[in-house]
């Protein structure tokens, strides 16, 4: 005969319940209280939610907190979600030929975010301090994915250590976005609402300007550590070169003019980047260059829900000034400096130094 499964769980009365912006919030008597804060998703569960399409649910309003999402274990409780939750269905596991995507965007319709099933760096690469690296779980059936709404972080470069090693994207400010999940043939859309938290005093416009300033510091660090690459890029093809040259001329004036070029380089990334950091702990020794003080200001105004403040201003455009110079000074090596060098090398036959200049 059948009987019931018997558990040797503790009995506790649940003395409360309240929905609460949206939430189950459910209280026991003098233990705790537990949040359910997935009620959005079983709203939106009709006949047709989970069938034989891929569906993806709206995460309803989401608190822009500055807390992370906590994992800890025993009987202590979860954070929620630092961020959006999506939750998306799929009516069966995907495939490495199928599409996979999803994709946040503004209010305009520009994208923020591409999440696939594929981290968005290289699982090998060095981390970034603040970012996720999420990806899309491909399993049959319900999937989610958490995005901390945060803005692409600061691109690195090969063996990068930083003493503001915070490169983080900036979080999105309050307003209305947009999620886009293409599976195979399949595209499906959904409207969320980002909300400031409600313990800010900070307006629209401070939280608009801090992430003008943090966003505007991003793309010019991202721009400085792409140009570092390129100049790195560069000296090593020019060293090649130059030992071809030694070999077929070893009195040709084209060493010395490898040497210069090589020289000019090196002076460009020592300005930009401390070069002799290999450590966590280098910069005690090494003062930080140009990068990582820019770096810094960006740490600085990404605290809090605060607008930047003038110094702030007035530092990051100091910085930016001596940034822009060093970059007119590679575009000048790479480009008229490195076609005068090529001429020369292929007066003698040789392959000449090929590096993109974008």
């Amino acid at each position: 005969s059948w009987q019931p499964l018997q558990l040797n769980l503790p009995v506790v009365p649940v003395t409360d319940m309240v929905v609460k912006n949206g939430d189950l919030a459910v209280a026991t008597q003098g233990r705790g209280y537990w949040i359910f804060d997935d009620l959005a998703l079983l709203r939106q569960a009709g006949t047709e939610a989970f069938g034989d399409q891929a569906a993806l649910f709206s995460p309803g309003p989401v608190l822009r907190l500055s807390a992370t999402t906590s994992e800890n274990p025993g009987y202590r409780g979860r954070n929620p979600a630092a961020g959006a939750v999506f939750h998306y269905w799929l009516p069966q596991e995907a495939t490495s030929d199928d599409t996979l995507e999803l994709v946040i965007s503004d209010s305009v319709g520009s994208p923020i975010r591409t999440f696939t099933r594929k981290p968005e760096k290289d699982e090998k690469s060095e981390p970034v301090l603040g970012d996720d690296d999420r990806k899309l779980t491909v399993d049959k059936g319900l999937n989610t994915l958490e995005w901390n709404l945060r803005y692409p972080s600061v691109e690195r470069f090969e063996k990068l250590v930083l003493w503001n090693d915070f490169l983080a994207g900036p979080r999105a400010v309050p307003g209305n976005y947009r999620a886009t999940l293409k599976s195979g043939e399949s595209t499906v859309s959904v409207e969320f609402e980002v909300r400031a938290d409600p313990r800010s005093s900070a307006s629209p416009a401070d939280l608009q300007a801090q992430f003008d300033f943090t966003l505007g510091i991003n793309r010019k660090l991202t721009e400085t550590h792409q140009a570092i690459t390129l100049l790195r890029q560069a000296r090593s093809r020019i060293a090649t070169v130059a030992e071809r040259i030694g070999d077929h001329d070893g009195d040709s004036p084209l060493v010395d003019r490898a040497e210069s070029l090589t020289t000019q380089l090196d002076d460009i990334e020592k300005a930009l980047y401390q070069t002799k950091l290999e450590a966590r702990q280098d910069p005690l020794n090494f003062p930080i260059r140009l990068n990582d003080k820019l770096a810094g200001a960006m740490f600085g105004a990404a605290f809090g829900d605060n607008p930047p403040t003038a110094s702030a201003v007035a530092v990051r455009d100091e910085l930016f000034a001596a940034i822009d110079l060093q970059l007119e000074q590679l575009d000048a090596v790479l480009g008229a400096g490195l076609d005068t060098f090529n001429r020369e090398v292929a007066e003698i036959s040789l392959p000449a130094v090929d590096v993109p200049t974008e």
